[in-house]
């Protein structure tokens, strides 16, 4: 499902009152600080994970409109108030790409062994 129709998604589910617990349908209007959390949350399962996924493989390969685009839907939700944070693909996949490396790196990951055979031979 593209991104655009999972803003989509999250504007229904906003709309609907999502995360008001039952102990806040009780007062007159429920905090923000609630929803907002909730909608966080949802963001970065259903939108952000999916973008942040495969950004450290692909981000080399996407074109400056490629980039713009997914820039704007980060935007968007963060103007939507689906997430508190205004988030910048550039940011995002440097984390990424460290994050990746630094994993890859780790004595337990299961690639160890090839990579240091590897490096060897390129010494």
């Amino acid at each position: 499902m593209p991104s655009i129709n999972k803003l989509y998604l999250l504007a229904q589910l906003k709309k609907q009152g999502l995360g008001v617990s039952t102990m806040d349908q009780r007062a007159s209007k429920p905090p923000a600080a609630y929803r907002l959390f909730a909608m966080d949350y949802i963001f970065n399962a259903i939108v952000l994970n999916e973008i942040l996924y495969s950004l450290p493989v692909y981000f080399g390969y996407l074109t400056e409109d490629q980039k713009q685009m997914l820039q704007r839907v980060l935007n968007r939700a963060n103007r939507r108030g689906f997430t508190p944070y205004c988030h910048y693909l550039d940011t995002l996949a440097e984390s990424a790409q460290h994050d990746l490396f630094r994993h890859s790196r780790h004595s337990a990951h299961c690639l160890k062994d090839q990579m240091q055979r590897f490096f060897y031979m390129v010494k």
